[in-house]
C-alpha cells in the first residue's frame, strides 16, 4: 500500500501531462485543417528580451480583413500555446516579417479573429515530451 501511495503522484502527473499533449495536438491539427488563406499586412515583429530559460517566443504583429471587420492577431504559429525556440530562431522568424509586408495569414473561418502566420505541424510525440 505503501509502494502505491508513492507512485501516485506521479502517474498523476504523467497522466495529466498525456491528457495536455493530446490536447494540444489536437487543437493544432483541427486549426491547420480548417485555416483558409487571406492577406494580412504586418504591423511589427520583435523577439522579446529574456533570459532564454524556456527559449524565445517570436511576436509578430499583423492585421487582416474578413466579413468587413479588422482583425489583429501575434500568432505566428497554429494552436494554443507558445512556440519557444533559440534566439537566433526567433530572429530569423521576426525578420522575415518587416513592418508593412503584405504577408499570408491563415484564417479560421468559423472563428476569424484566430489565425497564424507559419504552417506548422508538431507531432504528439513533441508534444509529450514538453
Amino acid at each position: 500500500m505503501s509502494t502505491l501511495r508513492q507512485l501516485a503522484p506521479p502517474l498523476l502527473v504523467g497522466v495529466a501531462l498525456l491528457g495536455l499533449g493530446g490536447f494540444l495536438y489536437v487543437d493544432q491539427a483541427s486549426e491547420l485543417a480548417s485555416a483558409k488563406p487571406v492577406e494580412a499586412v504586418v504591423d511589427n515583429s520583435r523577439v522579446p528580451l529574456g533570459s532564454g530559460d524556456e527559449g524565445y517566443d517570436p511576436i509578430v504583429a499583423y492585421h487582416y480583413e474578413g466579413n468587413g471587420t479588422t482583425y489583429t492577431s501575434h500568432d505566428v504559429f497554429p494552436g494554443t500555446g507558445s512556440y519557444h525556440t533559440s534566439r537566433d530562431r526567433a530572429v530569423e522568424i521576426v525578420q522575415e516579417y518587416a513592418p508593412g509586408d503584405a504577408v499570408t495569414a491563415y484564417v479560421d473561418p468559423a472563428n476569424p479573429d484566430r489565425s497564424f502566420l507559419i504552417e506548422r505541424r508538431d507531432t504528439l510525440v513533441q508534444y509529450l515530451m514538453m
